[in-house]
């Protein structure tokens, strides 16, 4: 409030900063409670009352943090920035549906998100036809590696959104984190059936399609001007 009334930009940035912090601390302690409770004999009134806390603190936070953007925009003009989504997309093998809509995301939503790929396990490599066919759409800006996903809930939990694109994500990830997005996209054919003669068209299919979800997903997230 000091920060607004008093139109001083810098002490709207540090404020900022630590509401942000101490949010981000709140969840951290949610997720303590949440242990403590499967581990613990406390009485589980005393649970309730901390996690009632935890939530009016947060709410402190957001409150603070947008009087800081508020303070900001109207001395020095500066607009809150869209927020950045992390999203990863799977498959069996990180060799083929995966990669190629980690590559469309990339190509078509550069400051959209944060952006990878993986499989349930690592593929050997992609195939000279797909590599190609990326190549002619664009969709390569430097080596492609393939990835065997790392289902240590740490790292799972720092994705907004994973999106699978052959069966449902709990068979990759059984435990869903907290803030984490499940979407599953069944999309084509395993390219391992497609004969070399038939590969282009099978991959533009792929394509098309994987485009179209990729596009719809992005603008439900950024809105229809978010390219």
């Amino acid at each position: 409030m000091k920060s607004f009334n008093e139109k001083d930009t810098e002490l709207a940035r540090k404020t900022r900063h630590i509401a942000a912090e101490g949010k981000g601390l709140g969840d951290l302690v949610f997720e303590d409670l949440v242990k403590e409770s499967e581990n613990s004999n406390t009485q589980i009134r005393y649970l309730f009352d901390v996690l009632i806390l935890i939530g009016r603190l947060k709410r402190v936070c957001d409150r603070c943090k947008n009087i800081c953007e508020e303070t900001l925009f109207s001395v020095a003009g500066e607009s809150k920035p869209a927020k950045k989504h992390c999203i990863l997309f799977l498959d069996e093998e990180n060799t083929c549906r995966s990669q190629i809509a980690e590559a469309v995301a990339r190509k078509s939503y550069p400051s959209g998100g944060e952006y990878s790929s993986a499989g349930r396990r690592k593929g050997a490599d992609l195939k000279p036809e797909l590599r190609r066919f990326m190549e002619g759409h664009g969709l390569t800006l430097g080596t492609i590696e393939t990835k065997a996903l790392k289902p240590d809930p740490r790292e799972i939990e720092r994705f907004d959104i994973v999106i699978s694109l052959h069966g449902p994500v709990n068979t990759y990830i059984p435990e869903q984190p907290f803030r984490t997005v499940f979407l599953d996209w069944d999309i084509g054919v395993s390219h391992e059936s497609v004969n070399e003669g038939e590969s282009n068209e099978r991959y533009t299919e792929l394509y098309r399609e994987i485009t179209t979800r990729v596009c719809d997903l992005m603008e439900t997230l950024r809105g229809k001007e978010s390219v």
